[in-house]
């Protein structure tokens, strides 16, 4: 009985872990693909993002904090063959006095680094001009995100600025387009302006999710479900081989942007000698156990209800912090950027809206959206609201939007 419940013991606590590592990965590239989403949100909002501008609004992120996992933030542009000259040009006039798109060699398009800032030491070295889609794993994450509107990752990389390194490094892209309704594929190619990315480097980040654990638990990354035959992205322990009987293994599944990754979970020696050390002990307290059971009970309850209440806070807290960040993205905007209800009453109005409307917020707010138009649009725009409520079909003010 005691040599089950020590068994019973080492699984339950090893189940446990690899839950917790699992919720920790998700939450810290929940955190990075918001970080992502807003980023296109101001080039999205913007026609001209200056290098200063894009600086002064990366250090605001203050994305040193996430332990190195974060190698860069950049925004690369879409550049047709002919208005490769022009693109260059302005690039230089604008300060990057050695701007050239790399590496050399006429193509129908690309997609060079415009904006990046750096969280790591680069010895003075930067990607700028650096063509994404010259790099086979690049291209083909680009081309996903363009295509599907979403959130793309690449295959495991070397740095572009440093392909010796063997750090093993992922990019995630998130496409910015020209305004307007893009219902297909073909209509997201036409309206592609460029890409918002970010570099990972792999083992600060499941080193981080891991923790305190990386002693007890071995986590293997795979790119993709299969573990037979997908590239393995991460080991926390490759010199470790597993010996006589078989270790406790869990094998799950993660979806991150568009992709599969399949993690691996191994218990190691340590944890196994951990709950041998236990064996006395269980023995001991196995008489006190029925006596107790009410009080375990009552006390999982109690317990259970904090962490839930708990949790809610939490989960309160991020969503406040998300809200804010939103917030901070459309008030910067330079562009008037208007949200309305069903009702067609102003709901959001943001500083740029202020200063081309004459109206402070705390004036429009809950008030018609009407009041802002001249005649005859001022008299027609609720039957415009009534009829798309009705039909569905983006016609506002006679233009469609998205």
């Amino acid at each position: 009985a005691a040599e089950r419940d020590v068994a019973d013991k080492q699984r339950s606590a090893f189940i446990n872990r690899t839950l917790d590592i699992e919720q920790t990965l998700k939450h810290q590239l929940d955190l990075l693909d918001s970080t992502l989403y807003g980023a296109a949100s101001l080039f999205a909002a913007s026609d001209t993002v200056t290098r200063a501008a894009w600086r002064s609004y990366t250090q605001g992120l203050q994305l040193n904090t996430f332990h190195g996992m974060i190698r860069a933030l950049g925004y690369s542009e879409h550049v047709a063959a002919q208005a490769k000259s022009a693109h260059v040009q302005k690039a230089r006039l604008e300060g990057l006095a050695s701007y050239t798109i790399w590496p050399e060699g006429e193509r129908n398009e690309y997609v060079p680094v415009r904006h990046i800032e750096y969280f790591i030491e680069t010895k003075g070295n930067t990607a700028y001009g650096f063509d994404m889609l010259s790099e086979p794993r690049r291209r083909e994450a680009i081309l996903m995100a363009r295509d599907t509107g979403k959130t793309a990752v690449t295959k495991s990389l070397a740095p572009a600025i440093d392909p010796a390194k063997r750090d093993s490094v992922v990019l995630m892209y998130r496409p910015v387009y020209q305004a307007g309704a893009l219902a297909s594929a073909s209509e997201r190619r036409a309206a592609i302006r460029g890409y918002v990315h970010l570099g990972i480097n792999l083992s600060r980040l499941f080193d981080t999710a891991l923790r305190e654990n990386k002693s007890d638990i071995r986590i293997v990354v795979y790119d993709g479900a299969d573990v037979a035959n997908a590239e393995r992205l991460y080991d926390s322990a490759p010199s470790h081989a597993a010996g006589g009987a078989a270790p406790l293994v869990q094998v799950s599944q993660f979806e991150i942007g568009d992709k599969i990754w399949a993690l691996r979970f191994e218990a190691l020696p340590q944890l196994h000698a951990a709950a041998d050390r236990d064996k006395p002990r269980i023995v001991l307290v196995a008489g006190l156990l029925v006596s107790l059971l009410l009080f375990v009970i009552t006390w999982f309850l109690t317990n259970a209800r904090a962490n839930a209440t708990a949790l809610a806070d939490r989960m309160t807290a991020a969503l406040r912090e998300q809200e804010a960040f939103s917030r901070s993205v459309v008030d910067t905007a330079v562009d008037a950027i208007i949200v309305i209800d069903e009702h067609a009453s102003i709901q959001s109005f943001n500083q740029a809206a202020e200063r081309i409307f004459g109206y402070a917020a705390a004036e429009v707010m809950g008030k018609n959206v009407r009041m802002l138009m001249p005649s005859p649009d001022r008299e027609q725009h609720d039957g415009y609201v009534a009829r798309y409520l009705a039909t569905g079909e983006k016609r506002i003010i006679g233009i469609g939007r998205e």
